[in-house]
This record gives structure tokens, C-alpha cells and sequence, in this order.
């Protein structure tokens, strides 16, 4: 299904002559660059982490790792929402996150892994040439907080350890792949800016403001479909709390409220009042308002995956109602604003 998402956010259709000098310039250097370079200051903090700890296996050690986990998630979960670009080239969204994992397909072949302790599986080169669900951070989180994790990584010498580090690096290597992609002379941030009718990519400001808006229109509902429909279910008898992302390491809440969080900064960063007349600046600031009460509803304790989801119920079906209400203001008030149309995508059954 993420494979499509890409697809979908294409709907967009224009309908206006270039008007977005600044916002892509402002896209990129406020919000697209530093987001990709602070997941890799975050990759190179988890490799230190997991280097130290299959060297003196520790309490102290893991929960460094842990930690370093937790920090490397929510820095991708602030950068994910970019769905245009380098990130969708060459498998790298797969392998940075592959989800939704349906059937457990991907945690089977984590599992197996660990099992039979397959060295193909601990040198970076032969790891990125295996399935996209072994070398991220799906894989990450079950050797760091999975069953088995506080035996097999305290043992000296440890398989599971050297594996999480290889999917480290493997990490560290696809974030610092995007990173260059975007700010090489002749890379994407250079093509979203200085868009031209001979390129094969965006001929005119009217084609980059179609990924520009296709973020903070599209971004709501793929966090809902991934992240809290299955989560919420259709009643709290058909709610499926351990199908939820991160929910291992107590970061399922944390990770949408980051994703929600960073769809209102890419809206700030880009500044679409900038683009707007001024009695068009209340559905700017409309989308911001939704994206604070988005964060504020998805302030929910993890502990909620212990206890019955209808205690929380209340609130995660407010936090739907935000999404959908960000996704129509963006794909269609601050579209008909800025003189385009947003077609929201259909994704997988929504």
C-alpha cells in the first residue's frame, strides 16, 4: 500500500500559473534538508549505541540503545511526511519503514533471522541486498525491545546485537543516500527550486506546489490509515491495539504526534500565507490550529495498549475527526485558494 501512496498524491490538479516563488526555497532549507540530516545525526547516535553495547553487554548499555531507538524513530517519524522526491526512489521508504507489516510478513522473516542467526544478515553489504523488512526500523525495534531481547542482548558476543547494528548502518546509509540526493548541485531540492519546461521532473512553480501541497493534503489521511485505523477499529471490540506501529517500544502515540507535529512545521516553513491574500490567511492558520489539536489528542499514554481501548476511545476518534478535517482543509480550502484542486487518494479501501 505505500507503494501507491506516491501514485495518489499525484492527484493533484493544476489549474493556476506559477505563483510559489520562495515556498519551495523556504520547503527545502527550513524543514526538507535539516529533517533528513537530523535522521542521520540520529542513525550515527544509534550506531555509537549499539557498537557500545555488544562490546560490554550492560543494563546501562541497552537502555542507551533503547533510548538512541526511540530518538532515531521519532526523527523519521517528523521527516516521513515528505512522500515526494529521493525517498521514494530505489526502495528507500521500504527500507528506512516498512508498513504496514500485513500478515507479519516482515516480523516472521525478523524472527527468522534472529533464530537461525543468519550472518548474511550482519555485513551491511549483504543486508541491503535482503528484504526491505529486515533492514529497518520495524526490524530494529523487535531486536531492541522484542521477545528475547533482554537474554540475547546481554550475552556476550551477541548475534542480535551485531545484527541491530548492521540495520544501524544500513539506516545511516539510506538517510545519508537521501541527504546527498537532495543537496548535490544537480539533486531534487535543486529541481523543487528552480523548476524548467525542458525538465522531465517539475517544468513550472504550479507543478512543485503540487508535492508542496500534496504533504499537508495527503499527509492526514496516510497518517490515519497507517497509523490509527486498524489501531482504533470500527468498535472497541474490533480495536487491534498490537497492530500498532512502535507499539513495542511505547512509541505508537509519540510517533503520530510527531507526524502530525511536523506536517503543521513543513506548513510553517513553507509559509502559505506568503502565497495567499490576506482573506485567504485564515485557512493557513486554520491547518495550524488542527495539526495543535491533532497533538494534543494524540498525547496518550502507552499503557492504553494494556488496558481496554475504550478508555481512550473518546479521544482516538477525535484525533480522526482532526486528520480528516486537516485533509479537506488542505486538499480543498488551501487548494482552491492557492488555485489548484486537490484529489484526496484512496488508500486501500478508505
Amino acid at each position: 500500500m505505500i507503494r501507491t501512496i506516491a501514485s495518489a498524491i499525484c492527484a493533484l490538479i493544476i489549474t493556476a500559473p506559477a505563483f510559489a516563488d520562495g515556498a519551495e526555497q523556504r520547503a527545502v532549507d527550513k524543514f526538507i534538508v535539516p529533517g533528513y540530516q537530523a535522521f542521520e545525526s540520529a542513525a550515527d547516535a544509534q550506531i555509537e549505541a549499539m557498537d557500545a553495547l555488544c562490546a560490554v553487554p550492560s543494563d546501562k548499555a541497552l537502555t542507551a540503545a533503547q533510548s538512541a531507538f526511540s530518538d532515531l524513530a521519532l526523527s523519521w517519524s517528523h521527516i516521513e511526511v515528505i512522500r515526494f522526491g529521493p525517498v521514494l526512489q530505489e526502495n528507500r521508504l521500504e527500507r528506512i519503514l516498512f508498513w504496514p507489516d500485513r500478515k507479519s510478513i516482515g516480523l516472521k522473516q525478523v524472527q527468522r533471522v534472529i533464530a537461525q542467526q543468519d550472518e548474511s544478515a550482519i555485513t551491511i553489504g549483504s543486508l541491503v541486498q535482503k528484504s526491505v523488512a529486515l533492514q529497518g526500523l520495524g526490524a530494529l525495534e523487535f531486536v531492541l525491545f522484542g521477545t528475547g531481547a533482554q537474554d540475547d542482548l546481554h550475552k556476550e558476543n551477541s548475534f542480535r546485537c551485531q545484527y541491530g547494528l548492521t540495520i544501524a548502518s544500513a539506516l545511516r546509509e539510506v538517510g545519508a543516500e537521501i541527504s546527498t540526493e537532495w543537496t548535490k548541485p544537480d539533486g531534487f531540492g535543486n529541481l523543487l527550486i528552480t523548476p524548467d519546461e525542458k525538465s522531465d521532473t517539475y517544468r513550472n512553480n504550479s507543478e512543485t506546489m503540487r508535492d508542496i501541497l500534496g504533504v499537508v493534503a495527503h499527509g492526514p489521511e496516510i497518517i490515519f490509515d497507517t497509523r490509527l485505523k486498524k489501531y482504533l477499529g470500527e468498535s472497541a471490540a474490533s480495536s487491534a491495539p498490537k497492530s500498532a506501529l512502535f507499539w513495542r517500544s511505547g512509541l505508537t502515540f509519540k510517533s503520530m504526534a510527531a507526524n502530525i507535529t511536523a506536517l503543521g512545521k513543513f506548513a510553517e516553513a513553507v509559509d502559505f500565507n506568503d502565497l495567499l491574500g490576506e482573506e485567504d490567511h485564515w485557512v493557513a492558520d486554520s491547518y495550524l490550529f488542527e495539526a495543535k489539536n491533532g497533538i494534543r489528542a494524540s498525547q496518550l499514554e502507552t499503557l492504553v495498549l494494556e488496558a481496554p481501548i475504550s478508555d481512550a476511545r473518546n479521544k482516538l476518534e477525535y484525533l480522526a475527526v482532526v486528520l480528516r478535517s486537516m485533509g479537506e482543509i488542505a486538499g480543498q480550502d488551501l487548494a482552491q485558494a492557492l488555485g489548484q484542486s486537490a484529489g484526496f487518494s484512496s488508500l486501500d479501501g478508505d
